[in-house]
């Protein structure tokens, strides 16, 4: 492959990601979100509430059904699913880290589970308390 092939991918990738994250964040503006303690049995502590979008959801299923096919079962794919769930409560319980996202008004964290970028939103709805929004 070219390496002009090679850019053009990837240009490619990061406007699917674009439109993805625009996606999720029109769903988490209706209030089409799950609830983090639906999707992970370990609690999340202190004030922050991780809320993911529908679409998210879908997307990590479908990761998970593909990671659990071909890197070996059903225990792969939840050792996957434990390592997202355990990179989303570290952002929730440390939500400056990352960088300003690419869509306005998010955060990006790289630096979890690996090849996938965790897009985020922080509110502050009221003193004291926090939300969290979940993009992927």
């Amino acid at each position: 492959m070219k390496p002009e092939e090679i850019d053009v991918l990837d240009w490619q990738r990061r406007q699917l990601e674009i439109e993805q994250t625009q996606e999720a964040l029109t769903q988490a503006d209706s209030g089409r979100l799950l609830e983090h303690s639906s999707l992970s049995e370990t609690p999340v502590t202190g004030a922050v509430r991780i809320r993911w979008a529908d679409s998210v959801v879908t997307h990590l299923r479908s990761l998970s059904y593909h990671v659990g096919r071909c890197e070996g079962g059903s225990a792969t794919a939840d050792s996957f699913l434990d390592k997202v769930y355990a990179t989303v409560e570290f952002i929730g319980a440390h939500p400056n880290l990352g960088c300003v996202g690419r869509v306005s008004g998010t955060r990006e964290w790289s630096k979890g589970f690996g090849f996938s970028v965790v897009t985020y939103r922080f509110e502050r709805r009221n003193p004291g308390s926090r939300r969290f929004s979940l993009i992927l």
